[in-house]
């Protein structure tokens, strides 16, 4: 999982382009997307804890836990704080991380000079929250005949959901449902993702310059340019 969120978020800022026509990978400095890769690869730690630490939502332990062990995990104080920063938020939704958000220093100091770290924390939702396809998956989960409301739907959506790709401002979700029933899932699922989910973060990601329309796919016209634009990751990714 933490390797397909660093790879959505790879192929989310080198698909986008800005309005002087920069690819967004080249507007990070090389420290952001050191901080950014961390950040993706520790977002998930605490789903690894047997409960989480007194107080601490999901994201938070994964922050506490980089913290207390960055030694171990080879980052200076400056760096463990941005990303713990960072993954803190990657779970909340709607107000409570707009609020959060505007308590982050922007821009962030760090040892290598400012980076700007809301943006990167931005960077890190939408990543997590584009990775809707079947590869998120897990053979832990089973069958997902224990999973209930919001959390059912989005399993059974990720059986037919493809993944997405870049159009100008757009990002544009593929799916391939069988029948009517798979239909409605997908489409519940989607809206979920993108009025709850995306709403978040919509507005951050406009005034970035990055893409932050989300759309679904319609089969007769987006679904011919996927093939030709969309850029499959490896067995490995």
């Amino acid at each position: 999982h933490v390797r397909m969120v660093e790879y959505n978020i790879w192929r989310f800022l080198s698909e986008s382009h800005d309005s002087e026509g920069r690819k967004n990978l080249a507007r990070l400095k090389p420290e952001e997307v050191f901080l950014l890769s961390g950040a993706a690869c520790s977002h998930d730690f605490d789903k690894a804890f047997d409960q989480l630490p007194s107080g601490f939502e999901h994201g938070e332990g994964s922050g506490a836990f980089v913290v207390k062990n960055r030694e171990r995990l080879g980052l200076n104080p400056a760096e463990a704080e941005a990303i713990s920063s960072a993954i803190g938020l990657h779970s909340i939704k709607g107000d409570s991380f707009r609020t959060r958000l505007g308590d982050i220093p922007n821009p962030f100091a760090s040892p290598l000079g400012p980076v700007h770290l809301r943006r990167l924390v931005i960077l890190l939702k939408a990543a997590d929250i584009l990775h809707a396809d079947a590869s998120r998956i897990s053979s832990l989960i089973g069958d997902g005949s224990d999973l209930k409301g919001i959390e059912k739907k989005k399993y059974l959506s990720r059986r037919c959901t493809q993944g997405w790709w870049v159009d100008g401002t757009r990002v544009v979700v593929q799916a391939k449902p069988c029948d009517s029933e798979q239909q409605k899932i997908v489409r519940e699922c989607f809206d979920y993702m993108k009025n709850v989910e995306w709403a978040t973060i919509k507005e951050h990601l406009e005034s970035y310059e990055l893409p932050h329309e989300l759309v679904l796919a319609d089969e007769d016209t987006d679904a011919k340019a996927a093939q030709e634009t969309r850029t499959k990751p490896s067995s490995t990714a």
